[in-house]
């Protein structure tokens, strides 16, 4: 049937030119499968340097295309399958490398548990593309249609793998575009995964130009998305040119990076050493004229009972001036009669009189990191939370915000619950800031802290709304509501520095009002074109699967 589909197609010269370099690499290749394999993998990783801190966006135009052409050449959607979980793989295997630091981080872990740990999330994460690619061998229409429903497909399955089994959101394909500010502005608008659509039917555009793509206009597809992008870029510089940063001048924001690393951060016998350097270093610039917001990161404070401590809180009121505010982040232990001990991640608020006037418990913990799934049976089988300790972590009751007198009303994030778009503030509530605590010290000066920040920076385009980001050992910094970085401490630096408070954007974002819906009308808008064509079968592409009229 394919054979017959694209012998009605007759390439020309510089089809046959491009059929003889197709057949050439499908008999070296693609023909035997464990290369056919090894090739998707390769495309896989590769496609995985685009994201921060490399930023070499070009191999997607290569990757991804290539990883289309293989996959819609195969003769099973069993195959295809197989092919986009060998690509999801590579990329997953590739870009979640810097997790394995954190075992070299943690001595109740062997360090050589680290890379095969990885290797099974990411065989886990790789079933998305997979069902990606099986969905659309099966159902993608002919002609440009197809690339579109793989875009929304795959952006698709980018939506479960951030929402299904607590979800792993990491590092989304529209995060490519933190590389430039203008670029990130349409998530304003339409989110992570509307801008997702709108980046991969960008980066399938040189598909166009596959000589057996049905119909005569093999022009149309690039041009169009050439139109997009130069859309896209004007409206982004336009909408910055727009919004300048607006400052609350009364309000300095103080964020302090002390730089400790992971190994000794939890070392008993230098917790008041660690304190120390923490209240020095927040002391240690002159005091800014009006109020001023200290913010320390996630369990900077690593006594758990901290929070029932009067010296403790009475050192930081000292150091606090009149109407100061600090926000630190500590593990809280809370007993009850019923419940016994629970521990909790926490950020505090503390005010210059000693008093706490905020505490807010992290609710999105990090499965195996801080709690053990089915601890009952895992726990029997020797298996145990990277982060060690005896106890799981307890979940906070949500999202919530922190209202303290004289600031923006606070949402707090603590770690990686800043990476889930949609679930950073109450849903339907008001909030003025953005604030993410967290300890990337885990991961040393590996890519992951840097895909952190700029997933966070994402989050306040999204919003609408300031971002304050203290990290342990970086990377710690002051962005405004359009994402531009204000102030920062770099990645495995010590230091403090001062800003003047950002002020969020009049009124909601597009997106903080409908959310994710310009995924579900781009599902809707393909399926029911697809029910009108009543034409379900991908046949408009020149496949990998060769068997090309050249001598």
């Amino acid at each position: 049937m394919h054979d017959q589909l694209m012998a009605r197609v007759d390439p020309g010269p510089a089809g046959s030119r491009f059929a003889h370099i197709g057949s050439l690499l499908h008999r070296a290749f693609l023909k035997r499968r464990m290369g056919r394999w090894a090739v998707l993998f390769l495309l896989g990783a590769i496609s995985s340097f685009a994201f921060a801190p490399f930023y070499i966006l070009p191999v997607l135009w290569i990757s991804f295309p290539l990883f289309l052409l293989i996959v819609m050449g195969a003769d099973r959607g069993r195959g295809a399958f197989i092919d986009g979980w060998f690509f999801g793989f590579g990329a997953f295997a590739i870009g979640l490398r810097w997790i394995v630091q954190s075992f070299a981080n943690q001595p109740s872990v062997p360090d050589a548990m680290g890379p095969p740990a990885v290797l099974l999330l990411a065989a886990f994460l790789a079933l998305y593309p997979a069902l990606a690619a099986a969905l659309s061998w099966r159902f993608a229409p002919k002609g440009p249609l197809g690339l579109v429903f793989f875009a929304i497909i795959f952006i698709l399955m980018e939506w479960l793998r951030g929402h299904l089994f607590t979800g792993f959101p990491w590092n989304p394909i529209s995060a490519i575009w933190t590389v430039w500010t203008p670029m990130m502005q349409p998530l304003a608008l339409i989110g992570p995964y509307g801008l997702g659509i709108l980046t991969m039917m960008l980066i399938l555009a040189p598909l166009g130009f596959s000589p057996r793509f049905r119909g005569s206009r093999l022009w149309l597809y690039p041009a169009l998305m050439l139109v997009l992008l130069i859309i896209w870029g004007g409206y982004g510089m336009w909408r910055l040119d727009q919004h300048p940063t607006k400052r609350d001048g009364t309000i300095t924001v103080r964020l302090v990076q002390a730089n400790i690393p992971q190994k000794q951060k939890w070392d008993r016998a230098l917790r008041r050493s660690h304190f120390a350097d923490y209240l020095a270093l927040s002391d240690g610039l002159p005091p800014p004229e009006g109020r001023l917001l200290v913010v320390w990161p996630e369990t900077a404070i690593t006594d758990p009972f901290f929070d029932r401590s009067p010296g403790g809180r009475a050192l930081v009121a000292r150091m606090l001036p009149d109407d100061g505010i600090l926000l630190a982040g500590s593990l809280r232990v809370e007993t009850s009669p019923d419940a016994g001990q629970n521990a909790y991640n926490s950020l505090f608020a503390f005010d210059s009189k000693g008093g706490l006037p905020g505490v807010y418990d992290k609710h999105h913990l990090v499965p195996f990191g801080e709690y053990l799934p089915a601890r009952g049976l895992l726990s029997a089988l020797g298996l145990e939370k990277i982060a060690g300790g005896m106890f799981d972590i307890s979940k906070g009751p949500g999202p919530q915000t922190l209202s303290i007198e004289g600031l923006p009303l606070i949402s707090p994030l603590i770690c990686y619950e800043v990476i889930f778009p949609g679930a950073v503030r109450p849903r339907g509530g008001e909030a003025g800031l953005l604030v993410n605590i967290t300890n990337d010290a885990w991961f040393g000066m590996s890519s992951g802290p840097h895909q952190h920040f700029a997933q966070s920076r994402m989050r306040a385009v999204e919003q609408g709304l300031p971002l304050l980001r203290s990290a342990g050992t970086g990377i710690s910094a002051v962005v405004d509501p359009l994402g531009r970085v204000l102030s920062e401490i770099r990645l495995g630096q010590r230091g403090v520095t001062d800003s003047a408070l950002p002020l969020k954007l009049d009124g909601k974002t597009t997106y903080a009002r409908i959310g994710d819906w310009p995924l579900w009308i781009s599902l809707i808008g393909v399926v029911l074109l697809l029910m009108i064509r009543k034409n379900t079968r991908f046949t408009g592409f020149y496949y990998l699967k060769f068997k090309p009229n050249v001598p």
